[in-house]
């Protein structure tokens, strides 16, 4: 295997480290938030007097909102790794490998944004 290869399939397996630690940060901050049935659940099964309830409200929503916050942070860091990462794995292909990094590349790119914008958008959703 060249030089240029095993660079290839590190960046690879970088790259779906990144995916895979990324989703699961996603997945981790969107569960972290419980929806209006399921926090009346969470209520009933705890016997929640009222004042507790709202107490726990105003906790889950202010959790909520510095999520929200962490998430809007989060999305530009994780473009700016994975650009840098194609970039730099880019530079070492010859235009032929460019062609078809660039094929490869695209491709997994709109399955990453399509799942990371699904996820947003459900959290996007769910402030309404």
């Amino acid at each position: 295997m060249t030089g240029q290869w095993k660079y290839f399939i590190v960046t690879l397996i970088i790259g779906w480290c990144l995916g895979a630690a990324s989703g699961c940060l996603i997945a981790h901050i969107c569960h972290m938030r419980i929806p209006t049935g399921s926090r009346n659940r969470f209520y009933r099964k705890l016997d929640l007097t009222p004042e507790q309830r709202s107490q726990a409200d105003v906790i889950l929503d202010k959790s909520r909102q510095r999520l929200d916050q962490l998430f809007a942070d989060f999305r530009p860091k994780v473009e700016d790794i994975r650009r840098s990462t194609h970039d730099e794995i880019r530079a070492l292909l010859t235009p032929e490998q460019q062609i078809k990094f660039d094929r490869f590349n695209s491709k997994w790119e709109a399955k990453f944004w399509e799942r990371f914008n699904s996820i947003y958008r459900i959290r996007q959703e769910s402030k309404s």
